[in-house]
């Protein structure tokens, strides 16, 4: 997915969520336009994070889209920025199959080309 940071506090996140809404268990990959990604699970009402807060030199500047891929591959769960694989992590299961964006905080974002696959 192209996600454009518009308007807004460059240091909050915002990305892709993928899950399940009624029972509030989701996974969200988000990046900040201060070039940092993170990859945090809500699960019971409480975040998680499964990838801190990392620094990256990957993040496209303001107008520019960034492109998140976030790919399950058997065990494991791969997340890209711009077409570079920035983590890979073992595979927790998520039920649902909802997906959705996240905002933190007042963000004004352009998002384009979502593309959903399941088998």
């Amino acid at each position: 997915m192209d996600l454009f940071f518009l308007q807004g506090n460059p240091d909050r996140g915002f990305g892709l969520c993928w899950g399940h809404r009624p029972t509030n268990d989701w996974c969200c990959f988000e990046v900040a336009n201060t070039g940092f990604y993170i990859l945090r699970r809500i699960k019971d009402n409480k975040w998680r994070r499964l990838v801190d807060w990392t620094p990256t030199g990957d993040v496209n500047p303001d107008g520019v889209p960034n492109r998140l891929r976030f790919v399950r591959v058997q065990d494991q769960m791969q997340g890209y920025l711009n077409v570079k694989k920035v983590f890979e992590i073992a595979a927790e299961d998520i039920p649902g199959q909802h997906t959705g964006f996240v905002l933190q905080g007042e963000l004004k974002i352009l998002a384009d080309y979502l593309w959903v696959w399941a088998p």
